[in-house]
């Protein structure tokens, strides 16, 4: 691996860890709010995101202990690291599609980061978790407008 002089790797890993926790606490108060007698397949859907969330930010936290850093201790530090932030007075589903976008994003650019810098074990895990969070903003993103139009079918 070559040196990560400025920093960039630790830094952007517990940005990527705080950011996997809000968007966690985000899918988590949409699951609360709906209605499984209407909606059980979503929350079926929700809950298996919000483990995968939880998988993601622990495999995140060993890869940042890995390298010789620590994660974030509070929820406090986690919020004012996270780049997605619960928006008051908006929809959960669609307060989950913008902050799982935003996620995406950060892996994105965080693996890209990862490579460029020689550490080809943190761009893997990356990448390979980046393909599944934006299959999830694309299945939340599809749901949020069938569910918004009338058109939600949840077989």
């Amino acid at each position: 691996m070559a040196d990560d002089d400025d920093g960039a790797i630790p830094a952007g890993l517990k940005r990527i860890l705080a950011d996997t926790f809000v968007l966690r606490f985000i899918a988590e108060a949409a699951l609360w709010r709906i209605d499984r007698a209407s909606y059980g397949g979503l929350a079926g859907r929700l809950e298996k995101f919000v483990l995968f969330l939880d998988e993601v930010a622990r495999d995140t936290a060993l890869r940042m202990l890995v390298l010789g850093d620590t994660p974030p201790k509070t929820i406090d530090e986690l919020m004012r690291l996270s780049s997605c932030q619960p928006r008051a007075g908006s929809d959960d589903l669609i307060d989950l599609a913008y902050a799982a976008m935003q996620v995406a994003r950060d892996f994105c650019n965080m693996s890209l980061i990862a490579r460029d810098s020689g550490d080809e074990a943190t761009a893997h895990f990356l990448a390979g978790r980046l393909g599944q969070i934006e299959e999830a903003v694309w299945s939340i993103g599809r749901l949020s407008r069938d569910i918004h139009s009338g058109q939600f079918n949840d077989s």
